[in-house]
C-alpha cells in the first residue's frame, strides 16, 4: 500500500499506536484505491508498527464509497480526464464529487 504522503508527525503515530494497542482499531476504515491509501497515513503506519497486515486494517475502497452515495465513479473518472495520484489537484475535483457528509466522515480533505 503507498501512502499519500509521508508521515508529518511522528508523535500523532505514537499516540494512534498506543491507543490500538489498548483498544484496537478505532474509527472509519481507510479509504483505498487499488493500492493508494487516499487517508490516514497515520493510523496506517501505526498499525504496521504494531505488525499488523492490509488484511488487518479496516479499509474501503474509493469506487464503493462512490457507488454507496449513488454516484458513478467511472463517468465522474472520465469528466475529470482520469486522474492519477500524482495529480492531486485532479483528484480534488473527483473527491469533490462525493457529498459532504461523506468526505467528512471518511477523513477525506479536498483543501
Amino acid at each position: 500500500m503507498r501512502t499519500l504522503h509521508e508521515e508529518r508527525d511522528r508523535a500523532k503515530t505514537e499516540r494512534i499506536k498506543k491507543s490500538m494497542e489498548k483498544n484496537g482499531w478505532q474509527g472509519v476504515p481507510l479509504v483505498r484505491d487499488g493500492e493508494q491509501l487516499l487517508t490516514g497515513t497515520h493510523r496506517y503506519l501505526a498499525a504496521q508498527e504494531l505488525g499488523w497486515g492490509d488484511s488487518d486494517i479496516p479499509m474501503i475502497d474509493l469506487e464503493t464509497l462512490y457507488r454507496d452515495a449513488g454516484l458513478d465513479m467511472a463517468e465522474l473518472h472520465s469528466e475529470h480526464d482520469s486522474p492519477t495520484i500524482d495529480e492531486w489537484c485532479e483528484w480534488v475535483g473527483f473527491l469533490s464529487e462525493l457529498p459532504e457528509s461523506v468526505r467528512d466522515n471518511y477523513g477525506i480533505d479536498v483543501e
